[in-house]
């Protein structure tokens, strides 16, 4: 949503913290302060409704951002997807149909699940898409470049998943 800058959580330094690092400037700030005792290690900011989503590594509970009151809000828990911990997730507006779906992934997983929010049902998980040829375990993950989600895996790996299924979410 916002192309001059990234946004993350910082992990072991303050993982209740969001940081903005803006590429004019080069520099960090805090952007946001959550609630201290939920420590999350994924990020990704919804541009629907403007609220960031995290997740702790275990259990497998996506969180949201309310800036007005600063606290990390609960808002749906995912099954084991083969992987064992949560360790990637994403916020992507489908350009057909405006809808916004959060995705997330198991580290050790193939797998990547789409939710979005229905006004009656609250958190559904609309698909479970598989992919193919990973050569690291995911510890991160975006959307962006191609219209796909990049994910990080060990060391200096990064590979792109998209295509497939997800053309019709993402192009």
């Amino acid at each position: 949503p916002l192309a001059d800058r990234v946004f993350f959580v910082a992990g072991d330094v303050n993982p209740s913290v969001i940081h903005d690092y803006v590429f004019a400037t080069g520099e960090t700030t805090v952007y946001a302060v959550g609630s201290p005792t939920i420590d999350v290690s994924s990020l990704g900011l919804g541009e629907v409704d403007g609220l960031f989503y995290a997740g702790q590594e275990v259990p497998r509970v996506v969180y949201s951002l309310h800036p007005n009151i600063q606290e990390w809000v609960a808002e749906f828990e995912f099954p084991a997807m083969s992987g064992n911990h949560f360790d990637g997730i994403e916020a992507v507006v489908d350009p057909t149909s405006g809808i916004q779906y959060v995705y997330v992934s198991d580290m050790t997983s193939d797998y990547i699940g789409q939710y979005r929010r229905d006004p009656t049902l609250g958190w559904v998980q609309e698909n479970l898409f598989q992919y193919d040829g990973t050569g690291s375990p995911v510890e991160g993950m975006g959307f962006g470049a191609l219209s796909h989600l990049w994910i990080t895996g060990y060391g200096s790996e990064l590979y792109e998943v998209g295509g497939g299924d997800l053309i019709p979410f993402f192009e």
